[in-house]
Parts: structure tokens; C-alpha cells; sequence
């Protein structure tokens, strides 16, 4: 019976330290796992968000024409569709939003013009397009580096924005060298009046 145990020890002693391993394992990964969840969670929010937003820009025209009478309401529309292209008041306001919650941002690339073409065609075309025909896309991609909550926090942040700024996609990639960093890619939209 002796000589069974001995030989059974090493096996004992290897299932232990294995069960022993994956608790570790799961005990540091579980909040990261929590964490994407979360913002999963965040992204699906964002997107009925961005409908919602989609849904009132296409809206916009006759709600310019009821709101140009009153100059209390005109002033607001000026905040939230302003006229004019104001692509650096858009930078600025993204830039303070990611400040607040210690997002960096690594880049900004305005697409605009491009965006702007090809809803022009679209138009020329004849395709029906969410957006009305007096009021411009002006589109532009962020790179940012953080971390998860840094990232959720920066979209809460951006819905609260009094100007309509819609992040139509997001790619977000773990740093390898830093654990719980990340980098993320956010394709933004805003709109102005066409002057």
C-alpha cells in the first residue's frame, strides 16, 4: 500500500499545481474578461445611440425651418448642427472629452471630403441617403491608446456632447508589451449646415 502512494505522489503533486495554475490563470484574466464584456455591452448602447442620432438628423430639415423663427432655438441648433465646416471645433471638443478620462490621442485624419463626395453621388444617383440635403458629414478617424474603462468612459462622454458626434465604427486591439493597454480606431461623424 506504501509503495502505491509513492508512486501515485508525483501525480498528486502535478494535478495539484495544475488546479493551482488554472485558478491563478482565471483569477488575473477574469477582469479583463469582465472589462470586454462591459464594453460590449457599451458598443451595442452606442450603436442604438447612433440610430437614434441617424434618425433625427434625417429629421433635421423641417425642424431647421420650425426652429430658424425662434432665435432661443436657433442658438441651440447652431451648437448642435452648427453652419459652416468647424472640423477643428470638433477636434478640440473630441480632444478634451479623451483629456477627461486620460484617453491619449495618437492621430486624427479628416475625411470629410471624401465622405462628403460620396453622399454627393449618392444624391446625383438618386439613392435615398439618411442626410438631409442642407446639411454636411464631416467625417473623421481617431486613434487612440488607453485603457478599457479610459475607453468607455471617453463614448460616455461623447453622448453627452450637446453637438451630434456619432461613432459609426470602432476596432479596439490589445497592446502586447502592456497588460491592459489598448489601442482603438473610432470612425466619427459630425454635421453642420451647409451655408
Amino acid at each position: 500500500m506504501a509503495l502505491n502512494t509513492s508512486i501515485n505522489t508525483p501525480y498528486l503533486v502535478l494535478t495539484g499545481v495544475v488546479l493551482i495554475a488554472i485558478v491563478f490563470v482565471f483569477t488575473v484574466m477574469q477582469p479583463q474578461l469582465d472589462s470586454i464584456t462591459t464594453l460590449r455591452h457599451d458598443i451595442t448602447d452606442n450603436t442604438n445611440t447612433l440610430k437614434t442620432k441617424q434618425d433625427f438628423i434625417a429629421s433635421l430639415s423641417a425642424k431647421v425651418q420650425q426652429l430658424q423663427s425662434q432665435p432661443q432655438a436657433e442658438q441651440q441648433l447652431a451648437v448642435v448642427v452648427p453652419q459652416g465646416d468647424m472640423t477643428q471645433d470638433i477636434v478640440r471638443v473630441v480632444s478634451q472629452y479623451a483629456s477627461q478620462v486620460g484617453l491619449v490621442i495618437v492621430g486624427v485624419t479628416n475625411n470629410s471630403v471624401a465622405q462628403q463626395a460620396q453622399l454627393d453621388a449618392s444624391i446625383a444617383r438618386g439613392d435615398v441617403t439618411s442626410t438631409p440635403s442642407d446639411v454636411r458629414t464631416l467625417s473623421f478617424q481617431v486613434q487612440t491608446s488607453g485603457t478599457y474603462g479610459q475607453l468607455r468612459d471617453f463614448l460616455k462622454a461623447l453622448e453627452k456632447s450637446p453637438r451630434i458626434i456619432d461613432v459609426v465604427h470602432l476596432s479596439i486591439k490589445s497592446m502586447k508589451d502592456q497588460t491592459g493597454q489598448i489601442t482603438a480606431t473610432l470612425d466619427m461623424q459630425s454635421y453642420s449646415q451647409a451655408q
